[in-house]
């Protein structure tokens, strides 16, 4: 759902303590509210992340080498992946908004992280959304010998047509058979 990077090697943001059960303020009986808490490591980085934290943070207090150069700050940058935290901590649906939630509107955002925000896919050619018959989009692709992912990538952002989807998938299915000829 959202990914954010920060230039603080695991960096931790909290977003709601622990409340044990208890009584409520008319009576009833209020369950246990276990504590939420943004883990963010160095594990999930990719160079993308890297970039850009290297282009959004000041990355202060480098050692320096003995040459006098500061050394490479990639070490310290950490990635959170709200997607892959619901799954290792068990979170809720409601949970993991509330964790984007208040990551993206109630932190400390471009001071101690930044939102990593994905790269719309590129129209595979000119024209592309003018075609509406999906055996014509599969022909180009193939004749053109575009990247079929890609296509497919763009197709699920925009216009999103399971039948064109599905030729395109079983077209990228048959161009991965390799074909053996024997004599």
């Amino acid at each position: 759902m959202a990914r954010f990077v920060s230039p603080h090697r695991n960096y931790a943001h909290g977003i709601r303590g622990y409340l044990p059960q208890r009584l409520g303020p008319y009576g009833d009986h209020l369950p246990e509210q276990p504590a939420l808490e943004a883990q963010f490591g160095p594990d999930l980085r990719t160079d993308e992340d890297i970039a850009l934290a290297k282009s959004s943070f000041r990355f202060r207090g480098l050692p320096i080498w003995e040459n006098g150069q500061t050394v490479e700050p990639t070490y310290r940058i950490s990635v959170f992946d709200s997607e892959v935290a619901k799954l290792q901590n068990g979170w809720t649906d409601e949970e993991e908004a509330l964790v984007v939630d208040v990551l993206r509107n109630h932190g400390p955002i471009g001071q101690m992280y930044v939102e990593v925000i994905p790269v719309a896919a590129s129209v595979p050619w000119n024209g592309y959304d003018g075609i509406d018959d999906a055996d014509r989009i599969v022909d180009l692709a193939v004749g053109t010998n575009a990247d079929i992912a890609a296509v497919i990538a763009y197709e699920k952002e925009n216009q999103n047509r399971s039948y064109v989807v599905e030729a395109l998938e079983a077209a990228a299915g048959d161009s991965a058979e390799t074909i053996i000829v024997s004599a």
